[in-house]
């Protein structure tokens, strides 16, 4: 179980790097432990075209914030919030989009890309602080590359 005062910590980073508004610390998500099987399920709609490949991807996915759920998602094989840095930024990843406060259902490419930079750049603030280095957001970035919707 990851303590409430984990989630309030990154809570709290978040809003400072991001320069924002306080967040409401009584509606933060639950977080939830899947395995790489319950990851794909969790995030790949079955009516869509790619479902295929999106179950091949999912199994290594880390974190899924579901909006209309309040719930991240993280994948037990891979992440280990209570346990390393990194595994820490993938969950602040998520919680960023949850403070975001957006359903990426609604988004539009640009504005995906837009959301997904910015919990990058969170992220690798975070990493740097705890001198873990890195540069998620610039190969975000350089690899993004928009799909159409199926």
């Amino acid at each position: 179980m990851i303590p409430r005062e984990f989630l309030v910590e990154m809570v709290q980073f978040i809003v400072l790097t991001l320069n924002g508004a306080p967040a409401d610390l009584n509606k933060l998500p639950e977080l939830t432990a899947v395995t790489p099987v319950e990851m794909a399920a969790k995030i790949c709609a079955k009516e869509t075209k790619d479902y295929d490949q999106c179950t091949s991807r999912a199994v290594v996915i880390t974190a899924a914030y579901v909006h209309d759920e309040n719930k991240i998602y993280y994948n037990v094989r891979v992440v280990h919030p209570e346990a390393t840095g990194l595994g820490r930024s993938f969950i602040l990843h998520e919680l960023t989009h949850w403070y975001q406060g957006i359903n990426f259902k609604t988004l539009n490419c640009d504005e995906l890309k837009k959301v997904e930079i910015q919990a990058y750049h969170v992220q690798d603030a975070y990493l740097a602080s705890i001198g873990m280095p890195s540069k998620f957001e610039a190969k975000f970035a350089e690899k993004f590359v928009c799909h159409e919707k199926n």
